[in-house]
């Protein structure tokens, strides 16, 4: 009991203390050609702030004005890139999964919590799984595997509707959406092509 106690005081002192990060170093990128170098920022819901220097006031800019940004230094250095999502006005910053010859499978992580009967709360990880094939600008949400509301299998198969291969795996289930849309994606890249 202690350590589940333990446990959540970290997981809420966690989320408390990410509300008020620090800027992180970075590198921007933006689709005016422009790229900013050793600046320091940190990502908002639907924007980037950043300071030229540490005295300097934070300036914002909106996620449909950048190409990529490049956050963090050494083994924690990560690129995320940002596409509009397909059939939404809405900008995305996710990070590259894998990448076939025509297709492009991006992630964005999150976190969820549960709430369960007698107050109990259980907090994980998850990745909603973005697409993209060769000549598009804009990716696909496919998102993650959902067994209630089977979303994600309407989706993947509308997806991949050009891969009857993948499709009739799925279908006969010798390919199990359960087992994760990485694998999906894996066979689509060495099969379909």
């Amino acid at each position: 009991m202690k350590i589940v106690v333990l446990i959540l005081m970290i997981l809420a002192c966690s989320n408390v203390h990410s509300q008020f990060s620090p800027y992180i170093p970075a590198k921007l990128i933006l689709k005016s050609g422009d790229t900013l170098h050793r600046i320091t920022g940190k990502i908002k819901k639907n924007s980037f702030k950043y300071k030229l220097d540490s005295d300097s006031k934070p300036i914002k800019v909106d996620f449909s004005k950048i190409i990529s940004i490049e956050m963090g230094a050494g083994s924690n250095k990560r690129l995320v890139e940002y596409f509009q999502i397909n059939g939404q006005n809405k900008y995305v910053g996710v990070e590259k999964v894998m990448q076939g010859n025509r297709l492009e499978v991006y992630g964005l992580d999150y976190t969820y919590t549960n709430t369960m009967a007698g107050g109990m709360a259980m907090s994980g990880m998850a990745t909603n799984y973005y697409v993209k094939k060769k000549g598009e600008t804009k990716v696909t949400f496919i998102g993650d595997y959902d067994a209630i509301l089977g979303e994600f299998k309407i989706r993947v198969n509308r997806y991949f509707a050009d891969c009857e291969l993948l499709l009739k795996k799925l279908e006969t289930k010798e390919i199990r959406l359960r087992d994760g849309f990485e694998k999906i994606a894996k066979f689509y890249i060495k099969n379909c092509e």
